[in-house]
């Protein structure tokens, strides 16, 4: 990654730090210049040591941590653990009082759908600045095992979405004057459509309602590599390439051999079932497919250019403001 000039490594969760080998992980890539971005459940984190602590933050390492809900009962619900919401808040004290800040990632669900804003306001209490949002994703990151049970019904039903929708807006105006982040303004113009498909709309992609032609950015921009070592064309798809093929080739090498199949699709417009799985960086591809096609998705583009002109407003409110 470094002689290619790729300076960020993301290592997705579960759990990352029950690899015990991970702090070490973390300081060989420092070494080579790359950047390190865990995303994590929050319920190990809390159990580092200070030494740890201060090699994360020697080496500006990013840390994700996914919480559901700040009610214990609605968190701990969906991931499935009595303690993984006290332990994602130990993690997140911890991380916080060294310097280090996380994210929070949220699953939006028919648990937490109507809970969404006042987790906000409990999470910027606790010191965190970010929180990004998505819908649940039916399809599996590890494309050859399959997903847990009816994953998808675990979405926003039909008669939740005006509901979801509402609190979504209040978040956007929560957001407006007060020291948070979120993604809303990105997920906006979306989140509706990708619900009425999971919810058994009749169209073949969530998209197709809002953006007349769609085309994936991430399949250009990013390596993603399995638990096993697979080099993959995305996370939701196989390639049967893997990592030991650096013998003969490079990682980029590898990459677009992997990819080649999916990008010569993805220019005509052709798109395989799983792609209705990319929820999780729709926001960037739609932003890529607006500003590709301006007159074609002239609908969308204008929805994105008036939200993020309103974003940006609201950063200016808060460098005026920074303490409301």
């Amino acid at each position: 990654m470094s002689d290619l000039g790729i300076k960020r490594l993301a290592i997705n969760g579960g759990e990352p730090f029950l690899y015990p080998h991970i702090l070490a992980l973390v300081e060989y890539a420092g070494s080579k210049n790359v950047r390190c971005n865990i995303t994590s459940n929050g319920m190990n984190i809390h159990m580092l040591s200070q030494a740890d602590i201060d090699l994360l933050k020697k080496f500006s390492c990013e840390i994700n941590i996914s919480v559901d809900s700040m009610c214990e009962e609605i968190h701990n619900v969906t991931r499935g653990h009595k303690n993984a919401l006290a332990n994602a808040i130990k993690s997140a004290r911890l991380l916080i009082k060294n310097g280090i800040v996380p994210i929070f990632l949220t699953a939006i669900s028919k648990y937490n759908y109507n809970d969404l804003l006042r987790s906000l306001t409990e999470v910027r209490k606790l010191g965190v600045k970010t929180v990004l949002y998505q819908p649940i994703i039916s399809y599996s990151n590890y494309p050859d095992r399959q997903t847990i049970d009816n994953k998808a019904e675990l979405n926003v039903s039909r008669e939740q979405v005006p509901l979801l929708l509402a609190e979504l807006r209040k978040i956007l105006k929560y957001e407006f004057t007060h020291g948070v982040k979120t993604n809303v303004y990105r997920l906006l113009p979306w989140i509706e459509s990708y619900l009425d498909f999971v919810n058994g709309s009749s169209q073949k992609y969530f998209w197709q309602k809002i953006l007349p032609v769609f085309r994936c950015r991430d399949i250009y921009a990013i390596v993603d590599i399995a638990y096993d070592g697979e080099v993959q064309p995305c996370a939701l798809c196989t390639s049967g390439i893997y990592l030991s093929g650096l013998r003969e080739k490079n990682l980029t090498e590898l990459w677009l051999d992997a990819g080649k199949n999916l990008r010569a699709g993805n220019e005509k417009g052709n798109f395989p079932s799983f792609c209705n799985g990319c929820c999780n960086h729709f926001s960037r591809n739609m932003l890529y497919s607006v500003f590709r096609y301006p007159l074609i998705n002239y609908k969308m583009f204008f929805k994105v250019f008036y939200l993020s002109i309103r974003r940006l407003f609201s950063t200016l409110i808060k460098q005026f403001y920074p303490n409301k």
